[in-house]
């Protein structure tokens, strides 16, 4: 008896057992399209192929046979029910054989792609020209330098110092004594 509980306790506990696929990696894809209005469809060379005009440059294109969207985007072909996205990878044959004449050349494609290092120093200019636009042409150190010479000023004010003028060699060597 206790050989035949045994044994069917190991069955059931085997019947328990569960087994995990692995998890599917998720592909990567385009962001919808933002835009408080459709875009504009301008042609192509091909009678079945519109152009997606929205107010960024996208590669984005219509199929009027299809009656389906199309993006390129990361060197790959998405698809999409709406003209702004959600956007799906494309399998074998979706992609009109027109559309592969939109693909960038692999010199575009190069041109196109900057290096991490590279957006991120774009970035870091462009939040520079605006803080300087903020600051009324101002780099943030030329504005910190500015600060320091007017509170110099005031110090000597109070104390009734000459406080050298800001470029000349004193007032450096004071700006970096501690």
């Amino acid at each position: 008896m206790k050989l035949a509980t045994a044994l069917l306790a190991a069955i059931l506990a085997a019947g328990c057992v569960v087994a995990q696929r692995p998890a599917e990696e998720i592909p990567d894809t385009p962001d919808r399209i933002e835009s408080p209005t459709p875009p504009e469809l301008q042609p192509t060379r091909f009678d079945d192929i519109r152009r997606v005009v929205v107010g960024e440059e996208l590669d984005v294109y219509y199929s009027v046979s299809r009656e389906r969207w199309f993006r390129y985007w990361n060197d790959e072909w998405f698809i999409a029910f709406t003209w702004d996205g959600a956007w799906f990878p494309t399998s074998e044959g979706e992609v009109p054989e027109a559309l592969r004449e939109f693909e960038p050349t692999p010199e575009e494609r190069e041109e196109r792609q900057l290096t991490r290092e590279e957006e991120l120093l774009e970035i870091e200019k462009q939040l520079e020209q605006i803080e300087r636009e903020e600051r009324g042409g101002e780099t943030r150190d030329e504005e910190l330098r500015r600060i320091e010479e007017e509170l110099r000023r005031m110090d000597s004010d109070e104390n009734g110092e000459d406080v050298p003028e800001q470029g000349t060699e004193e007032a450096e060597g004071e700006l970096s004594s501690p």
